[in-house]
C-alpha cells in the first residue's frame, strides 16, 4: 500500500459516515436518547462519582459495541439497520465486546508484567536511569496502541461473523501494514478527540455559570453525537482497511 492511502481511507471513512448521516441518525438516535437520559438520571439522582462513572462507561460501550456493529455491516455488507432495529444487542454485538475485552486484558497483562520488569531494570543498571524511565510510560502506550492496531481487523471480522480465529486471522491480514493502521486510526480518531475534549472544556465553563445549564446540556447531547459519529467513523476506517487488505491479498493470489 502506498503511504498516503492511509490519508486517502481516513478521509473515505468521514465521507462514508457524511454521505450517509440520515442512515447514521437513524441508526444511532436510540442510543444517543439512552445515554443522554442515563447522564441526566446520574445528574438528577446524585449518585457516587465511582457509580456515576461505571454507570456511563458501561453505556457508552453497549452503544458504541451496538453502532459499531451496525456501521461495519453497512460499510461491508451494504447492510440497512435503522429504528427499533438499531437497539439490538446480541450474540454478535456480545462477541464484538468480547474482542474489545481481549485487548484490554492483554493490554493490562502487558503492562502488569512489563511496565515493572523494565523499570526495575533500568532504574538498576542504567545511569540517569531517572530521565529514561520517566519516557517510559510514553514508549508502552506507543507499543500497545501499535498491537492493538496489529489486531484491529478483528472489529470488522467479528462484525461479519467470521469463522475462525478472530485475533490471529486479524494480525495475519494486518503484517506489512503496521504504519498504515496506526497512520488511519490515528487520522480518523483524534480530530474528534480534539473536538469532544474542547466541548468539554466549554461544559466545564458553562457549568460555573447558572444561567448557562441550558447550554450545558445541549453541548453534552452534541459531546454524545460525536462520541457516537466516532465510533461510526472508527468502524468505517476498519472495515475500508480491511477491504483494501483483502482484495491486496486477492490481486497477489490471482
Amino acid at each position: 500500500m502506498a503511504r498516503n492511502s492511509a490519508f486517502d481511507t481516513a478521509r473515505s471513512a468521514y465521507e462514508f459516515t457524511f454521505h450517509n448521516i440520515a442512515a447514521f441518525a437513524a441508526t444511532v438516535w436510540p442510543w444517543g436518547c439512552i445515554i443522554y437520559a442515563v447522564h441526566v438520571a446520574i445528574y438528577i439522582v446524585g449518585l457516587g462519582e465511582l457509580i456515576a462513572i461505571i454507570m456511563s462507561k458501561a453505556i457508552a460501550a453497549l452503544a458504541s459495541a451496538s453502532v459499531a456493529v451496525a456501521w461495519h455491516r453497512r460499510v461491508l455488507l451494504q447492510e440497512n439497520i435503522t429504528g427499533g432495529a438499531a437497539l439490538r444487542f446480541g450474540r454478535r454485538e456480545l462477541r464484538f465486546l468480547g474482542v474489545i475485552a481481549i485487548i484490554l486484558f492483554i493490554c493490562v497483562i502487558f503492562v502488569a508484567i512489563w511496565f515493572p520488569v523494565v523499570i526495575y531494570s533500568i532504574k538498576s543498571h542504567w545511569p540517569g536511569a531517572e530521565t529514561a524511565s520517566a519516557y517510559f510510560p510514553v514508549f508502552t502506550l506507543l507499543l500497545m496502541y501499535t498491537a492493538t492496531a496489529r489486531i484491529s481487523l478483528a472489529f470488522p471480522l467479528s462484525a461479519i461473523d467470521h469463522v475462525g480465529s478472530l485475533l490471529i486471522d486479524a494480525w495475519r491480514l494486518s503484517r506489512g501494514r503496521t504504519l498504515f493502521l496506526l497512520t488511519l486510526y490515528a487520522l480518523s480518531i483524534v480530530p474528534l478527540m480534539i473536538f469532544s475534549k474542547g466541548l468539554g472544556y466549554v461544559m466545564d465553563a458553562a457549568a460555573a455559570q447558572p444561567n448557562l445549564a441550558p447550554l450545558m446540556f445541549g453541548l453534552h447531547a452534541l459531546r454524545i453525537v460525536v462520541f457516537l459519529f466516532g465510533a461510526a467513523v472508527f468502524a468505517s476506517a476498519a472495515s475500508l482497511a480491511f477491504l483494501a487488505v483483502t482484495k491486496t491479498e486477492a490481486e497477489g493470489k490471482t
